[in-house]
């Protein structure tokens, strides 16, 4: 029992001791003093442990020969021997073609010489009216009276001509008191002239029969009918056709180069003559005409 407590005498002894000596180390040397705070975090994704294995394609090459063992490895560069001259360029690959030399002017060769052509007229010729017999009249004639007898839709398209059907026997009378110079009949294929010119010649009045079909009005019998019209001896006209189809394809074609008006407006006055249809194939004709 003694020699139990002697024991812990002895424990409780050594653990005085040791805490004495731990608490005096620590007052002597006091740790110190942490810092101040910055508010400073640092990063959580630092790696800890040892870097990854590298991805370099080359670290399994063998090294440059002659290099230290600190330099990178890599794949061996080969130079070659004799660099090219740079002021070369590129005239050993693409060599220059050879430029030829002409010691005179006589050695070029010579352009071919212009030769005009011979068969150009030096002058256009003058388009001539058709033969109606025109006639000078007294300056009086184209003066017309307020009335006109016998003669249906009588009316004037240009200076000094006049167009309508054809006339009664006492048109005819009616013309030559005026003293027209000229009456055109434009008629059909089928059509016969003879007793109107009959009835012309008995008046003395200058007669003139035109057949005027899709086949025949062309643009060079419109060129003749229209100087005959605009000739300036020419007095009073009187164009006329039977049917009252004729006369108002003509003036439409007279309307269009000489008024130069639209095919609208020209097919709204050819109307006033008499029957214009413009999908006939007479009047196809005359806008081929017209607008060439």
């Amino acid at each position: 029992m003694r020699t139990l407590k002697i024991l812990l005498f002895i424990a409780l002894l050594g653990s005085i001791t040791g805490c004495r000596g731990g608490c005096f180390r620590r007052l002597c040397n006091p740790a110190p003093p942490p810092p101040p705070s910055t508010g400073y975090i640092p990063p959580t994704d630092i790696p800890v442990g040892p870097p990854p294995a590298s991805n370099d394609p080359y670290r399994d090459l063998p090294p440059v020969p002659g290099g230290s063992g600190s330099q990178k490895k890599g794949a061996e560069l080969i130079l070659p021997e004799s660099m090219p001259n740079s002021s070369s360029k590129f005239e050993d690959t693409f060599p220059e073609a050879p430029i030829p030399k002409i010691e005179s002017k006589s050695e070029l060769p010579k352009e071919p010489e212009y030769i005009p052509p011979t068969n150009i007229p030096k002058e256009v010729p003058e388009v001539q009216p058709m033969d109606m017999g025109q006639k000078d009249v007294p300056a009086t004639a184209g003066k017309l009276t307020d009335t006109v007898v016998g003669i249906e839709r009588f009316q004037q398209v240009g200076p000094n001509v006049y167009t309508g059907q054809r006339a009664e026997l006492n048109g005819l009378d009616w013309l030559q008191q005026n003293q027209f110079g000229t009456v055109v009949y434009l008629m059909r294929a089928e059509d016969d002239p003879s007793s109107d010119q009959l009835q012309m010649e008995k008046r003395n009045l200058p007669f003139v029969a035109e057949i005027v079909t899709p086949e025949t009005l062309t643009a060079q019998w419109f060129a003749q009918f229209s100087a005959t019209i605009k000739h300036p001896k020419q007095q009073n006209v009187f164009v006329f056709d039977r049917a009252g189809d004729i006369v108002p394809t003509v003036w439409y074609i007279y309307y269009r180069q000489t008024d130069h008006l639209s095919h609208e407006e020209a097919s709204v006055l050819a109307k006033k003559f008499g029957t214009f249809d413009p999908e006939s194939k007479l009047a196809k004709a005359a806008r081929k005409i017209a607008d060439s």
